[in-house]
This record gives structure tokens, C-alpha cells and sequence, in this order.
């Protein structure tokens, strides 16, 4: 249980809440979910409804146009032919307008099994024109283009059956199911009626027509018994009142006269059997476009409760989280607020801030909480009272603990009482301290201005004369000798710069006094680059120098700048072989909010190893003993270059590779520059 121990109050809190909100939410939203899916279905149910009743207007008239063709093929054209000419009209007109409302609805929407069932009809249809040329040149057999129509009629009744699959509201499956085998009873009626024309035109049965016949009948009754055991009440109702009267009865009595005259001559005309079928398919067609209303009403009943449950669900949902929140914010303030409060007190107390306050605003725990810390820090403003007068030099203060176990109060009394004890001993030792300070400061000063006269002036001495000796003819010097008098010189030379170094670093590590005055950089800059030009051009190196133009003025100490240059561009140069790069950069920046110069200076010399960097400003360090005796110094310019930046309250660093080079950079407030 560490993990909740470690929370804060107000993630326990919403730890507490979020649970059982969670499952409120996921039960909401599932059910929110549900209706808005149900509600998109009843949708999609609608505009299925719409296309059945189109494919159920053009199965209508394919069954027309079947039967009459029947009848034109079995007359041998002799029957029909006006007929058969004014039904493909209509049949025409219904595949214009089953097409539109086809192009008008995005079927992939409704799933693959629609998609491929609608295809297939569709494909079925688009050879129509076809068949009716082989039907009307008598060269196909009668059977070949009544079995065309049947399968293709059979297509669009399987594209309705597929609907009745779609939707998983039982009550819309269960009457569009009812719907389906409506129709296929009315396409068994239509089939009997165009094969009985054509049966009923001959007089007789040809061989295997009876079974025919029978089957067309039976498969009538089972498809009409299905409808009617699923149908709703007010639709069997319907279908009952519907199906009786003239063409009901006239249609059986010939069917009951082929059934009982099956080996003989029926005695029946075509042209009235066509008649009397008709009106009853059309009877069954207006119990069909019933159905499909009452589909239709009932998709848009249930996508309207759906819709409704839908924002009800939502308006639920949104009111208990609502109110949750509402709880929330109302109550976890009470907690958190002094809690927090109070852990924002203990983070000043612990940095060592008193001046801060707790408020009791409740009687509960937390009250009472708030109260213990009020003379908590009541009682820590008193020592840091006394603290304060102690600092002061106040020794004679009294400190009066709390009681025996007030371990801080204590500890205070025994520190005053040795702070009034040490305080004697240190006043007798103080003023010995003055008189040796004061006698050490005075040797100081003498032994840098004896080693500055000793050192310096027979230094001269001997780069004078060296100097001397190298300009006059006079004195023939062979070119060794020249070589080595060079040699004095430059030694010499070096010898006194590493005095005049060391010195001016012994002085400025005792007077750390800067001289600020506001001068032009750019002048110090060009006396440092013209004072390194010439060793630059004797190891033929290159020197970059770029300067910011917005550069006016420095405030700064003017010598104390050149010499952080000099000092830098020196060591760069130095460290650079023959025919290697310096670059010089000075640029106005912006550190912590304040204008400052950055100087960088870099070369491609031989670098800094890794384990020598943190010591490169130190005095006298000068890297490894190798570059000691090939390049020479003593290690102080670094130093002195960085004790320079930091009296200007700056900061210098370093970077480098080994045998790439390496990068100096400081930078110095800029005062008004």
C-alpha cells in the first residue's frame, strides 16, 4: 500500500471517487452507445424499407411481364403481344426508379451480404433487354426465359430477405421476416399465374406440368402460413380481411378445376384466369405496401425512442458527473486548502522563512491540525528572536526553554552561555591577530618591491645587451652566434613577461580594487589583435576576428579587459601549430536578464585532455610535462584571466578536443554598453 501512501490528499480523494464514477460512466456510456446505435440502425432500417418497397413495385411488374411473356411464348405469338409490349413499359419505368433510389443511398453501408445480394439482382436485370429479343423471336425455349424471370425476381426477394437479417431489434427482424414471406408467397402466386396461362391457353397439362403446378401452389400456402403464424395481429387481420371476395374465389375454383380436370380439358379461359389472378396478386400487394408501412412507421418509432433514450442517457450521465464534480469542488477545498497551506509553511520552515502565518478556519481535525502548527511557529519566531539578538552581539539575552524535554531550547541556552565564555577569550586574541596582519601585509609589500627591482633590472641588462648584440655589423657575429645571441634575447624576454605576470598576479590577489570606466571596446580589441599579429605571422597562422557592429561601449576595467584578450589570444596562438586558425568573437548577450559582452576565442591547436580540463585555471598548472617543455609558461595567465572575469562578476569556461583544438569563452556585465 506504499503507492497510496504516497499520494497526495487530493488524488486519495479522487482515488475514492474515481472508481465507482468510472463504472457509473461506463454503464452510462454504454447505454448511451447502445441507443445511439440502435437509433442509426432504425435509421438504416428506414431507407431499407424505402428501397423494398421500390424492388417490391418492380418484382410486381417482372411478374406481370413474366406472365404475359408466358402466354405470348406458349401462343406462339398468336396472344399477348400488345400486352406484353405495354408491361415492359411499365416494368421500364420501375427499374428507372428503383435505380435512382439506388444511386441516391450509400449501400456499402448496409454490409457485404446486401451489397452482394443487390449486385447480383442488378447484374441479373441488366441483361433484360436481351431476353425479351430471345422472347419475342420465339427461338428459346418457353421454359429458359420463365426461368430467367423467376430467378431474377428471386435475387430481389433474396436482397428483402437479407434486410430481415440486418437489424438486431427482434420486433423489426420478426415483421420484415413476415414481410419477406409475404412476397414470396405473391411471387408463387405470379409464377402459377404466368405458367397456368400458358397451361390454360394449351387445354391440357403437358408431361411434368401437373407437379409443376403443385409445387407453385403448395410453396404459396407454406410461404403464406409462415407470414401469417409471425404476422402482428392488426396485419393478419389485414391480410384476412383483404383476401376474400371475387378474385379470391374465382382464382381457387380454377385452380380446384385444374387440380380435379388434371387429365383433361379444363374448360377454363386464359384471359379470365389472367384477370382474376391479377386482382388477387394486386390484393396481396396492398397487404405487401401495408407491411412496408408498418415497417417504416415502426423503424421511425423505434430511432425516435432511441434518439430520445439517447439524450436521456446523456443528460443523466452529464448531470451525475456534474454533480460529482460539484461535490468535488465543494468539499476537497475544505480538505486541501489548509493542508496545503500548512505543507507550503513547512517548506519556508524548513528553508528557514518565519515570516509566515496559519489560519484555523474549521473544529475538525484539520482545525486542529492548523492550531498545533500556529504555536509550532509561534514558538520557533521566539528563538529566531533570540538568534537574532545573539547575532547582534547581544550575549546577555535570556533564553528560557519550555520545559526539560525542550530539546531546541535547550541547546540555545548552553550555546548563549559558551558564546559569552568564547567571546572573552577572543577579544584578547583579536587584538594580537591586528598586529600580525599588519606586520605581514608590510613584508608583503617590501618583497614585491625588492624581487620587482632585483629581478627586473638585471633582466634588462641582459635583453639590452642580447639586442645590442644582434643589431651591430660591427661586432661580425657568425650566424651560431647570432643564433644564440636570438636565443638570450628571447629567453630573457620571456623570463621578465613571467615576472611581470607573476607580479601583477600577487598584486591583484591582495587588491581586488577594479578600475570601472566606460571606454570603446573595439580599441582594446584592435591593440590586442595588433600586439598578436606578429608570432601569428611567424607560425603563418590565421586570425578571425569578428566584432559585433552594435558594439559601442564597455563599462569595465579597460587594462584588466586588455589583458583577459591578451592573455586568452596569447595561449591561442601558443598552442596553435604553424598554419592553424584563431578566431576572435565579441558579441552582446542577454544572461539572467542582464546586457553582458561574451568573448570567445578558438583555435585549432592541440587541445585540452579530458583529465587536465577542471585544472586549467589554476595557478601554475600548464597541462602535462610535454607541452610544458615544447610551448613553456608557468600556468598563470588562465588564472589570472579567470580571477580578471570573476572581479567583473562574470564567468569564463572551457572547451576542447585532443589534436582538434580548443574554445575559451567568458562573459562580463556590460553596464551601459
Amino acid at each position: 500500500m506504499s503507492f497510496i501512501d504516497n499520494l497526495k490528499v487530493r488524488n486519495k480523494l479522487a482515488l475514492m471517487l474515481i472508481l465507482p464514477l468510472a463504472g457509473l460512466l461506463y454503464f452510462s456510456a454504454s447505454g448511451t452507445w447502445e441507443k445511439y446505435r440502435e437509433g442509426g440502425e432504425m435509421g438504416k432500417l428506414r431507407l431499407l424499407a424505402s428501397l423494398a418497397v421500390r424492388i417490391s413495385a418492380l418484382v410486381h411488374e417482372l411478374q406481370k411481364e413474366r406472365g404475359l411473356t408466358a402466354g405470348y411464348m406458349h401462343s406462339r405469338g398468336v396472344r399477348f403481344s400488345a400486352e406484353v409490349e405495354a408491361q415492359r413499359t411499365e416494368t421500364d419505368r420501375e427499374m428507372e426508379e428503383l435505380k435512382e433510389s439506388i444511386e441516391g443511398v450509400d449501400i456499402v453501408i448496409f454490409g457485404t451480404k446486401f451489397t452482394a445480394a443487390i449486385d447480383g439482382a442488378l447484374s441479373a436485370l441488366g441483361t433484360i433487354r436481351k431476353r425479351r429479343g430471345s422472347a419475342d423471336s420465339l427461338k428459346v425455349p418457353e421454359e429458359e426465359i420463365f426461368d430467367y424471370y423467376s430467378g431474377m425476381i428471386g435475387s430481389f426477394l433474396d436482397t428483402i430477405f437479407v434486410i430481415s437479417t440486418l437489424s438486431t431489434n427482434s420486433e423489426a427482424s420478426i415483421m420484415t421476416f413476415g414481410y419477406v414471406n409475404l412476397l414470396k408467397a405473391k411471387e408463387r402466386t405470379a409464377m402459377e399465374r404466368g405458367f397456368m396461362n400458358g397451361v390454360f391457353a394449351a387445354g391440357r397439362f403437358a408431361p411434368g406440368e401437373f407437379n409443376r403446378f403443385s409445387s407453385f401452389v403448395a410453396e404459396d400456402g407454406a410461404y403464406t402460413d409462415v407470414f401469417l403464424s409471425v404476422a402482428p395481429e392488426g396485419q393478419r387481420s389485414f391480410y384476412i380481411e383483404k383476401m376474400r371476395g371475387r378474385f379470391v374465389e374465382e382464382s381457387e375454383k380454377m385452380e380446384k378445376a385444374a387440380f380435379e380436370r388434371a387429365n383433361e380439358s379444363f374448360g377454363v379461359d386464359p384471359a379470365y384466369w389472367w384477370e382474376m389472378m391479377t386482382g388477387k396478386i394486386e390484393l396481396l400487394k396492398e397487404v405487401g405496401d401495408r407491411i412496408s408501412h408498418d415497417i417504416d412507421e415502426m423503424a421511425d418509432r423505434f430511432r425516435s425512442a432511441a434518439q430520445l433514450e439517447f439524450i436521456f442517457y446523456i443528460a443523466v450521465t452529464a448531470s451525475m458527473a456534474a454533480a460529482a464534480a460539484m461535490l468535488s469542488y465543494i468539499i476537497a477545498p475544505s480538505i486541501i486548502r489548509p493542508m496545503s497551506e500548512m505543507a507550503a509553511v513547512s517548506r519556508k520552515l524548513s528553508t528557514g522563512d518565519l515570516d509566515v502565518s496559519v489560519e484555523a478556519r474549521s473544529r475538525d481535525e484539520v482545525g486542529a491540525l492548523a492550531n498545533a502548527f500556529k504555536e509550532m511557529l509561534s514558538y520557533l519566531k521566539g528563538m529566531a528572536d533570540t538568534m537574532d539578538a545573539i547575532k547582534k552581539g547581544d550575549l546577555h539575552v535570556k533564553v528560557t526553554p519550555v520545559s526539560e524535554k525542550d530539546v531546541l531550547g535547550n541547546a540555545f541556552k548552553d550555546m548563549a552561555e559558551a558564546l559569552r565564555e568564547r567571546e572573552g577569550r577572543l577579544r584578547s586574541l583579536l587584538k594580537v591577530t591586528d598586529m600580525d596582519l599588519v606586520r605581514t601585509s608590510r613584508y608583503k609589500a617590501d618583497f614585491l618591491a625588492r624581487i620587482s627591482h632585483e629581478m627586473k633590472t638585471p633582466l634588462t641588462h641582459v635583453i639590452g645587451f642580447s639586442e645590442l648584440l644582434a643589431t651591430q655589423e660591427k661586432m661580425r657575429l657568425s650566424e651560431a652566434g647570432r643564433k644564440y645571441v636570438d636565443n638570450i634575447y628571447r629567453s630573457g624576454k620571456d623570463i621578465l613577461e613571467l615576472i611581470n605576470r607573476l607580479l601583477e598576479f600577487t598584486r591583484r590577489g591582495a587588491d581586488s580594487t577594479v578600475d570601472m570606466k566606460e571606454f570603446d571596446p573595439r580599441e582594446v580589441i584592435e591593440e590586442v589583435i595588433a600586439g598578436g599579429r606578429p608570432a601569428a605571422a611567424e607560425k603563418k597562422q590565421t586570425i578571425h576576428v569578428n566584432v559585433d557592429r552594435d558594439l559601442k561601449s564597455l563599462t569595465a576595467d579597460r587594462a584588466m579587459f586588455g589583458q583577459m584578450l591578451s592573455n586568452l589570444m596569447d595561449n591561442a596562438v601558443k598552442y596553435t601549430p604553424p598554419g592553424g586558425t584563431v578566431e576572435l568573437k565579441v558579441w552582446q548577450d542577454i544572461y539572467n536578464g542582464e546586457k553582458v559582452l561574451r568573448v570567445r576565442v578558438r583555435d585549432t591547436g592541440i587541445g585540452i585532455k579530458p583529465e587536465l580540463k577542471g585544472k586549467i585555471f589554476d595557478i601554475f598548472e600548464v597541462g602535462d610535462g610535454t607541452s610544458t617543455r615544447e610551448y613553456g609558461g608557468m600556468g598563470i595567465g588562465l588564472a589570472l584571466t579567470k580571477r580578471f572575469v570573476e572581479f567583473h562578476g562574470g564567468k569564463i569556461w572551457a572547451e576542447s578536443e585532443v589534436g582538434k583544438g580548443s574554445t575559451f569563452e567568458f562573459f562580463i556585465p556590460a553596464g551601459r554598453a
